[in-house]
């Protein structure tokens, strides 16, 4: 299907590169732009074309939305991470902010965010409190590599106990009677 045709941008700087703006309302999907320079000599008659290239586009207008996010249930380790896994590939420059059980984690501040694919971790700076429930979670702030901006989520039952803090006594041993003791 041709979509459109007719010429779609001249050069403007000497080096022959163009700028190409492509329709606002074209609907989401993979496109292939089939582009060719052609040469005129102020007569408006083509004295050269060349052939036709191919230039892949994707239209993407959708944004990226929150998929799962680990650990879940008990016994989750104190010093463990959070994992939000999202619908789609995301950029890796843009860093939002995940906010769980009250606390609001920034890159940089109280925890290292980062970005790899579709998948956020968050790793907080200081462990989790042992033997607590951790309920509530709030993502925003990501974008995918098209550049849309996710819609905040929300998750109010989200929920982990994190694993309890087990003291052992120390147990007795032999200790030399006073008699056994060198005396030096």
């Amino acid at each position: 299907n041709i979509l459109y045709y007719g010429r779609l941008a001249q050069p403007t700087s000497a080096n022959g590169d163009v700028d190409i703006g492509i329709p606002s309302d074209l609907a989401e999907g993979s496109y292939t732009l089939k582009a060719f320079s052609e040469q005129c000599n102020g007569d408006n008659e083509t004295d050269y074309a060349s052939a036709f290239s191919d230039i892949s586009l994707t239209v993407d207008n959708t944004a990226p939305m929150v998929s799962s996010v680990t650990p879940t249930g008990t016994g989750v380790a104190i010093c463990g991470n959070i994992e939000i896994t999202f619908s789609e590939e995301l950029d890796t420059d843009v860093i939002g902010t995940v906010t769980l059980g009250g606390t609001t984690y920034t890159n940089g501040g109280n925890a290292a965010i980062t970005v790899s694919g579709n998948t956020v971790t968050v790793d907080p700076a200081d462990d989790f409190a042992p033997g607590t429930e951790y309920t509530g979670l709030t993502v925003s702030g990501f974008k995918d590599t098209a550049g849309n901006l996710m819609a905040a989520y929300t998750d109010p039952s989200y929920h982990f106990v994190t694993e309890a803090l087990v003291l052992t006594a120390p147990t007795m041993g032999h200790f030399p009677r006073h008699s056994e003791v060198e005396r030096g």
